[in-house]
């Protein structure tokens, strides 16, 4: 079990550093660009150790994070909250691990114009 968490966070942590640098692409030299980290909730091992790889990463590569965690894995709503807030702040990437992953729970996104492209 284990060896399949650290295979997992390993993952994790490529996914994240891919999503930081292409964020971070985005930005002006003197601005450091925001990203945002949305999980399901932060009271699990697995998801603390996320959320430490995630804000090691923005550190190395010198991007601000913003990490939002539900009240548990089944918080749909403060996850779309999370991500309004974090789209009204301006950031250039959200990593989200979705409370509810059926279309229904992010569809206020389709409505909004893009944001920019990479």
């Amino acid at each position: 079990m284990l060896f399949q968490l650290e295979v997992v966070v390993n993952r994790l942590s490529i996914i994240t550093a891919t999503a930081l640098i292409l964020g971070a692409g985005v930005a002006s030299a003197q601005d450091k660009p925001l990203l945002g980290l949305v999980m399901k909730a932060n009271d699990v091992p697995f998801w603390q150790q996320m959320q430490k790889q995630a804000a090691d990463t923005a550190k190395s590569l010198d991007v601000d994070l913003q990490v939002f965690a539900g009240s548990s894995v089944a918080d749909n709503e403060a996850q779309v909250s999370a991500v309004e807030s974090l789209i009204s702040a301006g950031a250039k990437g959200i990593l989200i691990t979705p409370a509810d992953p059926g279309p229904q729970s992010f569809q206020f996104l389709l409505k909004r114009e893009p944001l920019g492209s990479l």
